[in-house]
């Protein structure tokens, strides 16, 4: 009888060995499945991120794009207008410096302070002069060598 009792023991030993391997493979299953759908949703975040910062570089692109015309448009602006404050400062300056030459005064303003502005007004209209004229000649260069 001993023999059949420890024949029973490695039976039942046996068959709860085979019911944890059994367990143990339904559970790597249940796992490889679950990582192969992480697998899909991280794929998918890949490409949505992917896609997201192609946008992203294309809205970037044209941004630039639009800042760089903006910039241009204020330069050409500037320059147009450049000739035209040089000639409105030295107006002015003149204008202010002439009046506390003949001793009249401007609304009321002492000649000292229509001197000073006066002379500030023509120092500046002599600043912009010279690089108004520089740059021309500059322009001008350089159209002459690309023809």
């Amino acid at each position: 009888m001993g023999k059949r009792k420890e024949g029973k023991d490695y039976t039942a030993l046996i068959d709860r060995t085979l019911d944890r391997l059994k367990s143990a493979g339904e559970d790597s299953q249940r796992m490889l499945s679950e990582l192969a759908e992480q697998q899909k949703v991280l794929a998918d975040a890949q490409r949505s991120l992917q896609g997201y910062k192609t946008e992203m570089d294309s809205a970037y692109k044209r941004l630039e794009e639009a800042q760089e015309g903006t910039y241009q448009t204020r330069r050409s602006l500037l320059q147009k207008l450049r000739g035209s404050f040089v000639f409105l400062f030295l107006f002015l300056g003149i204008f202010f410096l002439q009046l506390n030459i003949t001793g009249n005064a401007i609304a009321d303003l002492s000649t000292n302070t229509t001197s000073w502005v006066g002379s500030v007004l023509l120092v500046v209209g002599l600043f912009a002069g010279f690089f108004w004229i520089k740059n021309k000649k500059k322009k001008s260069l350089k159209s002459s060598k690309k023809k």
